[in-house]
């Protein structure tokens, strides 16, 4: 096992891919209710608006079938009343729409090839004077037969600049019965010193994400030419990973048919990977990610069933 991921690329994508569904570790846990958030919100569609970067139109090239060889609680202030209108399609720049400054997106998590639902996955993004919180929160519904129960909640944090989501510290509290576990990682811009969990030191390279504001960090980028880097830190290092620019895509969804970029971590044969889709009619936000392994077997996925937007 330990040779499949004996390079810095692949233990950073293993990482991403566990981090972002670590909630796939719990999936085998009883029944848990964690709280909601703290704002009862009817259900509504989110008044979120469409943007279109002009390569995203002339860059319409399809997906590769096979690899490519490279490799606690955030809430909206009850002061912020949710937009309960029908949803907008129509063409914005940035300037004109700028993006969405508190959001919830609910996900339904799947597992397995047979996808098979096992549980919800809530987001939350508020951004105030440009400074982010974004967090991440899994709820459960599991076969009998567990017998500890747990929840995962992690945070992101930073500040929101004009090219995107700068963090400054990404924490992951594992939460069992019989205690918590707290992982944080610190990101120093001004000394470009990452600070690891584990206790490492690494050189900060700009652009740096972790692997919650990532999802959210590729909105704010423009997707000319085929693949770009990025740089995402786990809770042992950073490494600066390829990234596919797919086709445009229809996505079918709880919510319906969203048209969607289809991106894909470019990687080595038979090593695991991620896959993720932007709904270009929901400003770019994640409404898909996928784990796929060695064989291009779907290991889990979460594929979003909600997203709602708090306005001041």
């Amino acid at each position: 096992m330990i040779s499949h991921i004996n390079t810095p690329a692949r233990r950073i994508a293993f990482a991403i891919v566990a981090s972002a569904l670590i909630h796939a570790a719990i999936f085998w846990l009883p029944d848990i209710h964690l709280p909601r958030f703290k704002v009862d919100l009817p259900p509504l569609i989110a008044s979120i608006q469409h943007v279109e970067k002009s390569a995203e139109e002339s860059s319409n090239q399809p997906t590769h079938d096979s690899p490519i060889a490279i490799d606690d609680n955030g809430t909206l202030p009850a002061s912020a009343p949710l937009a309960a209108v029908t949803m907008k399609k129509m063409r914005a720049s940035m300037d004109e729409q700028p993006f969405p400054k508190h959001l919830q997106l609910t996900f339904h998590a799947y597992q397995g090839i047979n996808t098979r639902k096992v549980g919800d996955i809530h987001h939350q993004l508020d951004i105030d004077s440009g400074h982010y919180t974004l967090q991440a929160e899994t709820q459960t519904r599991l076969p009998f037969g567990a017998t500890q129960a747990k929840h995962i909640v992690q945070t992101s944090a930073g500040e929101f600049r004009e090219h995107g989501f700068q963090p400054a510290f990404f924490k992951t509290e594992i939460h069992s019965t019989t205690r918590i576990k707290m992982l944080e990682t610190r990101f120093d811009w001004i000394n470009q010193a990452l600070h690891l969990a584990n206790g490492d030191k690494a050189a900060l390279l700009a652009d740096s994400q972790d692997m919650l504001s990532f999802m959210y960090q590729l909105s704010q980028i423009p997707f000319n030419g085929e693949f770009f880097p990025l740089p995402i830190s786990n809770d042992e290092q950073l490494t600066t990973l390829q990234i596919e620019i797919g086709a445009i895509e229809e996505l079918d969804t709880p919510m319906g048919k969203i048209k969607v970029r289809h991106l894909r971590q470019m990687h080595e044969r038979q090593t695991t990977y991620f896959e993720i889709w932007l709904a270009l009619e929901y400003r770019m936000l994640p409404v898909k990610f996928r784990r796929v392994n060695e064989v291009d077997e779907t290991i889990d996925e979460f594929v979003i069933a909600d997203i709602r937007e708090g306005k001041k």
